[in-house]
């Protein structure tokens, strides 16, 4: 008897086979059974559950639509007052550059916002506006200059192309977007109504939110955002072949175009953005929601009939701050009707067909039933107390899940080795990670609690299900970090590897995939190192070899110099010249050698030091700090910190090691925690969609360029992550 027949499977599993095939069939007879009773019986019914389905659709991307486009302005506009009342933000003219410096990535990675303003109630602004390859800054000082207006034409480098002056009436004080901040709460984002950039000339609407600046008066920073952006959207939704989607602002203009071929051009969106929906042509529409308001906005579904045809329209209220929008949905009645007839005349066949197939489907499914059933069982035997839930990340090397244990009830991540990695090699690979990281015991490296390998032969371990984001991610939300934060992460970094370097272990793929930052027992910015999958063991002999002689595995752009020269791979300054790298990225936002390709990374890496981190964020940076980056980053080992311990005592003794501290930390992300933790994916395994760093598999033999660097054929960039 066999081990599945021992505790039951053989007659469970006949039964069930028979209840499917028998259930299959009779829910397949229902569904089309009922299928054809619609046809049959209700066409118009038919037409009108069509039209309302695909007007929900519609109406739920448009929606979901404005809030990809309105949300992270009202995001970034928190940011920027996180920054003003922090002192990052300045009104003096001498800080314009450091501004420009600061805002101009803002507006490159906001699409549809055009410029940046920031006031006093002194009158003073700061105007910069991206325009074509370029960019404007106003200076407006009504107390200096009265009504002289400072302008200043930047090149898309931000190198001064133009400088003039002007007189004007523009009065900072006396803009909506000014005046509707400061009559709303502190912090609270006001949107005005849609109206014609003084600027640009161009339709747009503007938010903007009120703050407390450091000296105690009241600042205001606002974002201009073009709409004819939204018809970039509106015009691509069609319900039906010839329905469409539009956007209206709360005086009815029409903000969101509909889809038309006239307005493929920018210029045709342009012009009639903001125009009347009589003014469009819209006839069907102006009558459908002129009985949606008589209706008390309440109808799902309004049907007119506008030129002889009649419509089904719907109707949805979206809030922007105290504004009010309205999605409408119009689609032609007659877009369903020919649909109706071919569906019903084919309703009958389709049936018999369905039939058929569920006969089919049936024979096969009993025929593999078994065989997944069992499968079923041994995967819930296997793995002991351990109940997987949901699979949360994927490597080269392993699979992760969420899972919990039966006896302590505590969330857990589980990592399986991938079954066709059952080779010999793959399997001391998978255990020796976990034995190596189960040596270490620092707070800031991931806890591993269990081991095993079940009865038939599945390898998997259970560390900690961790809360936070990647550093990566963590840039993506705020920007490069200022100095005092840095080393506050860095230090945190530095404790965990410095265990892991006195007890003979090199981590070797340190970089911002592998810090995960959040919030843990009420600290904030606690940080885990993860992924010690190429660790190097310096005290294992020498036969103990767990990639091949031709491998060398890392991350370009973080991997140390020597390393891609095949030398050095078992001194503890490779991971000095990742945390570096590290270091670099969270000061800069990038890395500290980018290029097309890997090889081209690696060249970089071997023949040019990086530029200063100063002259990427084109601000001063402390000193001291930008020089022990610039010392981890040497190409010369014997130029770098010696060991971790050295590199912390370095930071500590930074002016700005005091300048961020766990109070701050703790409160920064009790303001912002709850918007960054839930968009970030589990981490229990590296983020490839966010990583900075290239992860390639590389062959050194086609890449001439490549052939000087290294003695070993191949050279592979580290893929396994879980």
């Amino acid at each position: 008897m066999s081990r599945l027949e021992n505790i039951g499977v053989g007659k469970r599993d006949t039964t069930l086979r028979h209840q499917l095939v028998r259930n299959l069939v009779l829910l397949t007879l229902l569904t089309a059974g009922a299928v054809a009773m619609v046809f049959l019986i209700g066409s118009y019914r038919a037409v009108e559950e069509l039209s309302e389905q695909a007007i929900d659709q519609a109406v739920e991307r448009a929606d979901a639509e404005l809030d990809r486009f309105f949300g992270p302005v009202s995001t970034q506009l928190d940011v920027l007052a996180d920054w003003g009342a922090g002192g990052e933000l300045s009104l003096d003219e001498s800080d314009v550059e450091a501004m420009n410096a600061r805002l101009m990535p803002v507006l490159r990675r906001l699409e549809q916002v055009t410029s940046v303003l920031y006031a006093d109630a002194r009158g003073r602004e700061y105007l910069l506006l991206e325009q074509g390859e370029g960019w404007v800054n106003r200076l407006v000082d009504r107390e200096r200059r009265g009504d002289v207006v400072r302008w200043v034409r930047r090149d898309a480098d931000g190198r001064v192309v133009e400088r003039w002056e002007e007189k004007s009436d523009y009065e900072t004080r006396k803009r909506p977007w000014y005046i509707g901040a400061m009559s709303a709460g502190v912090r609270q984002v006001h949107w005005t109504e849609p109206y014609t950039f003084f600027t640009t000339r161009d339709p747009g609407i503007t938010a903007s939110t009120r703050f407390e600046a450091p000296d105690g008066g009241a600042q205001v920073v606002a974002l201009d955002v073009m709409l004819s952006d939204v018809s970039a959207f509106s015009t691509g939704i069609r319900p039906t072949e010839r329905g469409y989607v539009a956007v209206l602002a709360g005086d009815e203009t029409v903000m969101g175009l509909p889809a038309n071929g006239r307005y493929e051009a920018a210029e045709a969106i342009r012009a009639d953005v903001l125009k009347s929906i009589s003014a469009l042509g819209l006839g069907e529409l102006q009558e459908a929601l002129e009985l949606w308001r008589d209706g008390g906005s309440g109808q799902d579904l309004v049907e007119v009939r506008a030129s002889g045809e009649r419509y089904w329209t719907g109707f949805r209220a979206v809030g922007l701050g105290p504004r009010e929008l309205t999605i409408a949905t119009v689609v032609p009645r007659s877009d369903f009707t020919g649909v109706i007839e071919r569906q019903r005349n084919m309703t009958l066949g389709l049936t018999l067909l369905a039939l058929g197939l569920a006969v089919l489907v049936g024979v096969r499914t009993s025929r593999s039933y078994r065989r997944r059933f069992a499968q079923v069982i041994d995967a819930a035997q296997r793995l002991g107390q351990y109940t997987l839930e949901t699979k949360i990340g994927e490597g080269g090397m392993g699979t992760v899940y969420r899972a919990r244990h039966a006896m302590l009830q505590r969330p857990t991540a589980v990592k399986l080795l991938k079954g066709e990695l059952y080779d010999r090699e793959s399997v001391r690979r998978f255990e020796r990670e976990v034995q190596l990281t189960c040596k270490l015991k620092h707070p800031n490296t991931i806890t591993i609690y269990d081991y095993g390998r079940t009865t038939e032969g599945v390898f998997y371990y259970a560390m900690e299900l961790l809360g936070g984001v990647t550093l990566l991610e963590l840039l993506n939300f705020c920007g490069p970090l200022d100095e005092g934060r840095t080393i506050y992460l860095l230090r945190q970094v530095c404790g965990a590897l410095q265990e892991a370097h006195e007890a003979g272990l090199i981590h070797r793929d340190i970089k911002p995939g592998n810090i995960v930052v959040g919030e843990r027992g009420g600290l904030g910015d606690f940080v885990k190192v993860l992924d010690f999958g190429l660790v190097k063991d310096i005290h294992a002999p020498r036969e103990v070899q767990l990639t091949g002689q031709d491998i060398l595995q890392g991350s370009p752009g973080f991997m140390a110099p020597e390393v891609i020269l095949g030398q050095g791979a078992d001194d503890v300054r490779v991971d000095i010249f990742a945390l570096g790298a590290v270091a670099y990225v969270l000061l800069c936002g990038q890395n500290p050698y980018e290029d097309s390709s890997a090889v081209k990374v690696m060249l970089k890496q071997i023949n040019e030091d990086p530029v200063r981190p100063s002259e990427v964020v084109g601000r001063a940076l402390d000193k001291d700090l930008e020089d022990l980056v610039m010392r981890c980053l040497s190409r010369k080992a014997g130029e770098r910190p010696t060991t971790m311990r050295e590199l912390c005592e370095a930071l500590e003794a930074c002016v700005a090691s005091d300048r961020w501290n766990a109070a701050q930390a703790k409160a920064w992300w009790e303001r912002h925690g709850a918007k960054l933790v839930p968009a970030a994916a589990p981490l229990e395994m590296d983020d490839h969609h966010h990583e900075l760093a290239m992860q390639v598999t590389l062959e050194v033999k086609a890449p001439p360029e490549l052939k000087t660097l290294a003695t070993r054929p191949r050279v592979a960039a580290s893929t396994e992550q879980v």
